[in-house]
């Protein structure tokens, strides 16, 4: 029984080793494929999909040409034309596209320009990117939220705690009914719009604004930090705590606002940066994926 377990334990690790040590090139591409699938199947269909019949069919019709042909996934022939015609919608919803959707279409450029390099360097093309891919999207996140008169100063984390229902956690860490303050605004803010009744808050208690402001500064040196560390090459020592902070980042921001695309997209980033030589860093992004793809479906 003994020699079983051991010989079961030993299957299991040679299995993980396997799992977490493939080359980047080898699952990125196809990852990048099943999450843009489950994204846009499961959440933008709804939205654009009316006015877009033909996407929905052609995402369709590329997976079960995948399912057929696995090794198309490495194809430039089989990204180019997903990568055209998806710009080819930006272009059409660009003025209400979110901001994830134009993001999924610079890496899907990324994917298809890897299909060119060599095999030997592909893994290094596709770090390299999404490392600064990382970097850019933070670092222009940071920009927007340095000059926005409305982030810093708490008023949009203060909105957001007093309109939105994805803060619900917060009634068990303040020390009043949150829920009930929360049922009132959201009744005053609906009578402010059919009706055009003006309400005050000064019934709110001080500490939600302070408890705003607070929230809101964190957010901002996170994101200041993950900048950062993602522009600075693999030499540096520092970089090591980039893969925890974005992953903190990912499951304290990305969780609680339900933000699929960007949360799909960062794991993806997050992974195809990463090396073989990572296998645990790479297991804590495959288990925040897995967690959360469960939640949502």
């Amino acid at each position: 029984m003994t020699n079983k377990l051991i010989k079961l334990f030993n299957a299991s690790k040679q299995y993980y080793s396997h799992i977490f040590s493939v080359t980047s090139y080898q699952f990125i591409p196809a990852l990048t494929y099943f999450l843009l699938i489950l994204h846009y199947y499961f959440s933008s269909f709804s939205k654009y999909g009316v006015n877009y019949p033909f996407m929905f069919s052609m995402f369709t019709f590329s997976l079960f040409l995948f399912f057929l042909f696995p090794k198309l996934i490495n194809n430039f022939y089989f990204w180019l034309p997903l990568t055209g015609y998806y710009w080819l919608f930006l272009f059409d919803y660009w003025v209400i596209c979110q901001n994830h959707d134009i993001l999924w279409g610079y890496w899907l450029l990324a994917i298809t320009a890897s299909c060119l390099v060599p095999t030997e360097r592909r893994s290094k093309f596709l770090s390299v990117n999404a490392s600064l891919f990382i970097a850019f999207v933070f670092l222009i996140s940071i920009i927007h939220k340095t000059i926005s008169q409305d982030f810093l100063s708490g008023h949009i984390m203060y909105y957001q705690f007093l309109f939105s229902t994805r803060f619900l956690f917060l009634d068990y860490l303040l020390p009043f009914d949150y829920l009930e303050l929360l049922e009132t605004t959201l009744t005053n803010l609906l009578n402010l719009q059919e009706n055009l009744e003006p309400f005050s808050i000064e019934f709110i208690p001080q500490k939600l604004r302070t408890l705003a402001i607070i929230f809101a500064k964190i957010v901002y040196i996170l994101e200041l930090l993950i900048a950062i560390l993602f522009f600075f090459p693999k030499k540096f020592k520092v970089i090591h705590y980039r893969d925890f902070l974005l992953l903190t980042f990912i499951c304290a921001i990305y969780f609680i606002l339900q933000l699929n695309g960007f949360l799909f997209l960062m794991v993806l980033l997050g992974l195809s940066q990463t090396s073989t030589k990572q296998p645990f860093i790479r297991f804590l992004y495959i288990s925040v994926l897995l967690f959360y793809s469960t939640l949502i479906t």
